[in-house]
């Protein structure tokens, strides 16, 4: 991909703080809760405090489908700060971007979550006014380094990525962007899958669980955050689930 084919999100703020995409008819997240909604779904879904207490393989390395306004990276970043890790643990965070948001809009579309001004300045001291395809490597922290790949998801996780322990899965809706949610992509996934490695979304669509558990996840529907019903987490077993049908968070 050549530096002349890649697209800036078609996107916007809007006067109550949304940001909206044009080109997906969908919005990034809810200005309302949209950073209560990431602990809730990403932050929670995937139990990172207590995974980094007990963990002893580091880095501990995540992935992010669907990187949009970086607000899933500065949750993540805000727990790794309180959490309580050993010394010399450290984090490892890929993201995937097939249409990158300008610096500007990230500036302005988390800027006014106040408990985030420490995180969101140091994420901005390395996101660069123009993205170049392929994989970016920003040391946002000593411990912290962001890997940032520009291009379609399922050739990103396919570069070179190492193990990857959690899983957080933020495209657009599936009925909005049904490229994010291919089974070519939780193909990719699966083979990339560090032991005991999670899932978590917003979603609970029938093509993402299917999808899942074709490729190997064990998947289930929890409540969902604010007004959404239900949610996925899951673990990576590589084998194919079978589905209690009278459990209705299965």
């Amino acid at each position: 991909m050549s530096d002349e084919e890649i697209q800036l999100a078609d996107c916007s703020v809007r006067d109550d703080g949304a940001v909206v995409s044009a080109r997906f008819d969908d919005v990034y997240f809810d200005a309302a809760d949209g950073l209560a909604e990431s602990r809730a779904v990403f932050i929670e879904g995937s139990n990172f405090p207590d995974r980094w207490a007990a963990n002893r393989r580091w880095p501990f390395t995540v992935f992010e489908t669907g990187f949009g306004t970086g607000l899933n990276f500065l949750a993540t970043l805000s727990a790794w700060r309180t959490a309580e890790t050993p010394d010399g643990a450290t984090l490892r965070y890929f993201a995937a971007e097939k249409f990158p948001v300008s610096r500007s809009v990230v500036a302005e579309a988390l800027g006014g979550w106040g408990e985030l001004s420490a995180e969101l300045a140091a994420f901005l001291a390395v996101y660069p006014e123009s993205i170049l395809p392929g994989l970016s490597r920003w040391a946002v922290a000593p411990d912290v380094e962001l890997i940032y790949g520009c291009g379609e998801v399922a050739e990103i996780i396919a570069a070179d990525t190492p193990p990857i322990d959690a899983w957080l899965l933020d495209g657009f809706a599936p009925g909005k962007n049904p490229d994010m949610w291919r089974a070519e992509v939780f193909a990719a996934m699966a083979t990339r899958s560090a032991p005991g490695a999670t899932i978590a979304t917003f979603t609970a669509a029938g093509v993402v669980k299917r999808g899942l558990r074709d490729a190997g996840f064990t998947v289930r529907r929890r409540p969902g955050h604010g007004k959404k019903w239900h949610r996925l987490v899951g673990t990576y077993s590589g084998e194919i689930a079978c589905v209690d049908e009278s459990n209705p968070y299965d």
